[in-house]
């Protein structure tokens, strides 16, 4: 089934470009974020919280400008939405486990924290392709 253009259009799709769009300006101000509060804020490269504001201010660029292709994609139904979804939901799993990997000491949240912070992530990321994948027909 191809994408409907009239001005009723299905909601998961338009929901998850507008989750993904503010996700991207979330990334996109990593860099302010770890200036408010090094400890917390900033970009996780393969499990390692980046240090700096430059290197947030560019990997956040770059990681902003993924979702907001992604997002773009999911709001026309292009198919290039389908490799980006598939891209980020093994990114997403991946990062996310190698940074509570190689997080240690007292500071670490209790596991229930940690355990529903990994439910909503890959939800969101293997959920979206997964949706995607499903419905790959609307994509074209």
């Amino acid at each position: 089934m191809k994408r409907d253009d009239s001005p009723r259009r299905r909601g998961v799709p338009d929901a998850m470009a507008v989750l993904f769009g503010l996700l991207a300006l979330s990334n996109a101000s990593k860099a302010l974020q770890w200036l408010r509060n090094p400890a917390l804020g900033g970009i996780v490269l393969l499990g390692r919280r980046i240090e700096g504001v430059v290197p947030n201010l560019l990997l956040g660029g770059v990681l902003a400008a993924f979702l907001a292709a992604y997002a773009l994609a999911l709001w026309r139904r292009s198919a290039g939405a389908i490799p980006l979804s598939i891209a980020y939901a093994f990114w997403v799993p991946m990062n996310l486990a190698l940074f509570w990997y190689f997080k240690t000491g007292p500071e670490v949240p209790p596991l229930p924290v940690i355990a529903g912070y990994f439910a909503v992530a890959i939800g969101g990321s293997v959920g979206s392709a997964l949706w995607v994948a499903y419905h790959r027909e609307e994509f074209a």
